[in-house]
């Protein structure tokens, strides 16, 4: 009984957690994952949005603005001096 119950186990425990761990794991990766991603996609969006966007608009401004400035002042200065004078 000793060296049967040594010999059953062993195999039955590896056939049992061979299978139950397949698909345990299957099962439970697709829903956590699922969940998870979707939890940190959202945070991780929001973080990075707002800072991404703060940056990016406050630096993106200022250049175009100073651009767009420079062109039509020079091109609306050119022409108004024209006609007025």
């Amino acid at each position: 009984m000793k060296n049967y119950t040594k010999a059953t186990m062993k195999d039955y425990t590896k056939a049992t957690m061979k299978y139950y761990t397949k698909a345990t794991m299957k099962d439970y990766n697709k829903a956590t994952m699922k969940d998870y991603t979707k939890a940190i996609m959202k945070d991780y969006t929001k973080a990075t949005m707002k800072y991404y966007t703060k940056a990016t608009m406050k630096d993106y401004t200022k250049a175009t603005m100073k651009d767009y400035t420079k062109a039509t002042m020079k091109n609306y200065t050119k022409a108004t001096m024209k006609d007025y004078t």
